[in-house]
């Protein structure tokens, strides 16, 4: 791929993607700035990714060489997700914190920083939940961790359970399940 073409394809990827990377980011950290570094970084391995996938396929007579950069990422949305997904869980491992920070909330439930308050009325207002985000967020915090990203995935980014099967790494069956139970606890905890 020339540096022209892989320059176009990488572009496109991230105008199509880097939004809902962030946002995803953004209701798993409710922090702007983490959500931004960690969005960053997301594309930054997407793109040694390929940059890997070319190298290798410069070798002569390596099995990599039939592949081409952007088969090798088969599903970029889904590499993209897993890897956003994966930088989050080591930004938590790295505080010593399994759940969302509760300092980041007050106890009226919304957000502290100012920043947040306006993307997530941004956000909201492009899902018409304005007046719901909120309350919908702080629910989904209580929930399990694998419950609140099944549904992240689900609802907000409207992707397939193949898709989703593919980032969390399990059967569509054990997906749907987890959904199911996802939804049955929101009912529960939803005032």
């Amino acid at each position: 791929m020339s540096i022209t073409d892989n320059q176009k394809y990488l572009s496109n990827i991230y105008n199509q993607y880097a939004d809902s990377i962030y946002r995803f980011l953004l209701l798993k950290t409710s922090s702007v700035e983490t959500a931004q570094d960690l969005t960053s970084e997301t594309f930054v391995r997407f793109v040694r990714k390929i940059n890997t996938n070319e190298a290798n396929e410069a070798r002569p007579h390596s099995a990599l060489n039939e592949v081409g950069p952007r088969d090798r990422v088969r599903n970029p949305r889904a590499f993209l997700y897993q890897t956003a997904r994966n930088l989050a869980v080591d930004y938590y491992r790295k505080k010593s914190k399994t759940v969302f920070p509760e300092n980041d909330l007050r106890e009226d439930g919304n957000i502290y920083n100012d920043t947040v308050v306006d993307d997530i009325s941004e956000i909201a207002k492009k899902f018409d939940l304005e007046k719901d985000i909120l309350r919908v967020q702080k629910t989904l915090l209580q929930l399990r961790d694998e419950y609140a990203e099944v549904v992240m995935l689900r609802y907000i980014e409207e992707m397939s359970f193949l898709e989703i099967s593919e980032i969390v790494g399990k059967p569509e069956g054990a997906i749907r399940v987890i959904l199911h139970r996802a939804i049955k606890e929101l009912r529960e905890n939803l005032p």
